[in-house]
């Protein structure tokens, strides 16, 4: 079990503010604790990881850039078929730093098949991928919703993270739980499909939109 934070903002950002948000959440990874900020054509972005370390001690940190340092990655889960991936991507000239780390699979995997990676994946996950280059951010949850995902937004901010917690702690005046998604749980027992919980944005920076791919939410 990991936890993670990303965030967004237009406006200057409060490291302490996110710190504190990010260590809300530091049960979930006691082994190590990293983040990155980054000024990107006029937005702030945070990308702050808590990590159990279990797969690739070594070499598994995150925020984990790909070689070129394009894409970013922040992820908490488990990927059963990682091996077969990595194989399937290596014989197609991708190029691994880590030895063994399923983070980086699904990181040359968006590389190689964009938000089509899901439906190559084999497990339980949730993540957040920025690209610089195209000034994009991608996230996604697993089928069943066993990795959580909770993400709040309005015309200033974006923030994503494991837990309500570290959302609440950074965005206090202005989260609220959505009464309908709340009495769906409540009902099924998990988010039906139509719920937007379920919803897996790409959010474009530079327009600030977020567009909903609704033919790969809950396949």
């Amino acid at each position: 079990m990991c936890g993670f934070l990303f965030s967004i903002s237009s406006f200057q950002m409060n490291e302490p503010l996110l710190r504190k948000s990010l260590d809300l959440i530091k049960y979930r990874g006691p082994d190590d604790t990293n983040f990155t900020i980054e000024n990107h054509k006029g937005k702030k972005i945070f990308l702050g990881h808590n990590r159990l370390s279990i797969v690739d001690i070594n070499k598994g940190s995150q925020p984990m850039f790909d070689v070129d340092k394009r894409y970013s990655i922040i992820y908490n889960g488990e990927i059963y078929n990682h091996n077969a991936l990595r194989d399937q991507l290596i014989n197609n000239d991708f190029v691994f730093k880590s030895n063994n780390s399923d983070t980086e699979v699904i990181l040359n995997g968006y590389k190689k098949w964009g938000a089509n990676v899901t439906e190559h994946l084999n497990g339980m996950w949730s993540f957040v991928i920025f690209d610089k280059k195209n000034s994009k951010i991608f996230l996604s949850r697993d089928r069943f919703g066993e990795k959580p995902l909770f993400f709040f937004y309005n015309k200033f901010y974006f923030s994503a993270a494991s837990e309500i917690s570290s959302i609440k702690n950074l965005h206090s005046k202005d989260t609220q739980i959505d009464p309908r998604s709340l009495m769906k749980y409540c009902a099924y027992g998990f988010f039906p499909k139509s719920t937007p919980t379920d919803i897996i944005p790409i959010i474009d920076i530079k327009t600030k939109n977020i567009k909903s791919i609704s033919n790969i939410v809950i396949f």
